[in-house]
């Protein structure tokens, strides 16, 4: 946490500084940052709005995945419990097809 606020604090400082010392009017630089903020809102509208379009469908698809693995795991318990349950023979004698062993 640290790092980030001392990240955070010298983007703040720096940009301060920036503007104290930057060779154009005040009211160019102001304008300037404006412009960016305006910008800045636009995109995250933008986002927002994608976010609301896209976070249903991705939802849906969370649930058909999971419903998907679910059945994938019950077929994998039923398939165990089977071979667990019926034994089988192998072609050299052994069951479940392991090789006999020699008792």
């Amino acid at each position: 946490m640290g790092y980030v606020r001392g990240v955070i604090h010298g983007t703040v400082i720096g940009t301060v500084v920036g503007l104290c010392i930057a060779p154009q009017e005040g009211s160019r630089t102001r304008a300037q940052i404006n412009r960016a903020i305006e910008q800045t809102r636009s995109t995250i509208q933008r986002a927002q709005e994608t976010a609301r379009v896209v976070m249903p469908k991705a939802q849906v698809a969370a649930r058909t995945v999971a419903g998907a693995a679910g059945t994938v795991v019950e077929q994998m318990e039923k398939r165990r419990r089977h071979e667990e349950a019926e034994p089988y023979v192998s072609v050299n004698g052994g069951g479940n097809g392991k090789p006999p062993r020699g008792d």
